[in-house]
């Protein structure tokens, strides 16, 4: 068995705040548990493992990021941030997401972690980053449907599929390709 310094996990600095959680025989199947214990192993000290911990929040599933946002052991804008970083690192190279939307994705981190200071009840994706399809509405922006000549085409509103997204707290942080004339 090996114990892991829970400190970043809880957020404290304080030492009696501190336990210590353990794995037993291989490392646990939960890939957040073996980022922590791979990040602390080799971590020099604890902002190093927190640093650490934070580029790597966009390996982690829906389940588990929904987990640290609710228990404010991470906040959505930091994990909004580390996934728009992650977008700009790779996505010049595969080119997926067509259009990004950063600032309204961090405004609306912020406003889910404004829902969370306050003590409400987020919705069950709560800070959870997300994309949608280029031929799906969203107020404000161009729905293309992956055709040139749609260019033009602003949505005047939020299709169903955005509209619940964003009212359960999830961040829609950009558009994917399409091919042409997809059906919506």
């Amino acid at each position: 068995m090996r114990n892991i310094d829970a400190r970043a996990v809880t957020g404290s600095r304080n030492k009696s705040d501190v336990r210590h959680s353990q794995t037993k025989g291989p490392l646990s199947s939960c890939l957040a548990n073996e980022i922590r214990v791979d990040l602390w192993d080799e971590a020099k000290s604890f902002r190093e493992f927190n640093e650490n911990f934070k580029t790597q929040l966009w390996k982690m599933t829906a389940a588990e990021l929904t987990d640290h946002v609710r228990k404010r052991r991470v906040s959505a804008t930091e994990v909004t941030e580390a996934h728009l970083q992650r977008l700009a690192d790779v996505n010049p190279r595969i080119n997926a997401v067509v259009q990004e939307f950063p600032e309204e994705a961090m405004q609306e981190a912020r406003r889910v972690d404004g829902t969370i200071t306050r003590g409400e009840d987020p919705g069950p994706p709560c800070g959870v980053p997300f994309t949608i399809k280029e031929n799906v509405d969203r107020t404000g922006h161009v729905t293309s449907n992956g055709v040139r000549l749609l260019k033009d085409n602003l949505a005047q509103t939020d299709s169903p599929v955005v509209a619940n997204v964003r009212k359960a707290d999830g961040i829609i942080v950009g558009r994917t390709n399409t091919p042409a004339f997809l059906l919506r």
